[in-house]
């Protein structure tokens, strides 16, 4: 089992190096799930009334277009309020518009879990509201130091460890999932960065972090959460 932390410049472990964000044309961001495409489009995510609401885009096999749906979605539960091709939106930036045919996308009328199409894009969503609404200052000071984070990951990889019941195969696999903490040690989103092709195995990495208490993060850390993307290996040995 192998970590890597993440935090909004610095990546600690082996070596220091910034992390830059990739860029999408309309801010939209990879949600891919187990090989299906589908993007959010980050700048769109907002909420109100206790819900989400964000754009996304991906490929529909009913209607066989490339369609762009406005979700809302609410205790992990999703909807579709409006939807259109993508070559409208391209054409009209918005899905309100009444003149844009509307594309049937009734695949999201459903729990939004880590077999949905929706389950990266609504994790996406919940940490860019989170980032929205907790931005913390930076500060330049000489003075500053990184905390040290190795105690808090060792306790980490060994909390997971605890929790993580890797189901039993004859193949090797290895499951990644990114997943973002505020400062005392609350989860904020938990997404499948690399899916292991098998179901199982990918639900029990997740459910292995869900189920992890993490604590406060190391006390001098100024910023407002961090990205931890955490690696399991599922090692088969041959006896032959």
């Amino acid at each position: 089992m192998r970590n890597k932390l993440y935090s909004k410049l610095f990546l600690v472990i082996l070596s220091t190096i910034f992390i830059i964000p990739p860029c999408f044309a309309e801010n939209w961001q990879d949600a891919t799930i187990r090989g299906k495409e589908i993007y959010i489009d980050t700048d769109s995510v907002n909420s109100r009334n206790d819900s989400l609401y964000y754009n996304v885009k991906y490929y529909d096999k009913n209607s066989k277009v490339n369609v762009v749906a406005t979700i809302q979605s609410q205790k992990d539960r999703g909807r579709v309020v409006s939807t259109c091709k993508f070559s409208d939106y391209s054409k009209n930036k918005n899905l309100a518009n009444t003149f844009i045919d509307k594309v049937p996308a009734s695949i999201f009328y459903s729990d939004i879990q880590l077999s949905s199409l929706l389950y990266n894009a609504n994790e996406i969503a919940k940490r860019e509201i989170y980032i929205k609404n907790n931005t913390v200052s930076e500060t330049n000071s000489k003075y500053d130091k990184e905390p040290d984070f190795g105690y808090f990951m060792r306790k980490v990889q060994k909390n997971i460890k605890q929790n993580w019941h890797p189901p039993q195969g004859t193949e090797s696999k290895r499951v990644v999932v990114l997943f973002t903490l505020n400062k005392n040690g609350h989860m904020i989103s938990c997404q499948l960065s690399k899916s292991s092709g098998n179901d199982v195995a990918d639900r029990e990495a997740i459910w292995a972090i869900q189920r992890t208490y993490f604590g406060n993060l190391p006390s001098g850390f100024k910023g407002s959460y961090i990205d931890i993307s955490f690696t399991f290996d599922y090692n088969v040995i041959d006896k032959q």
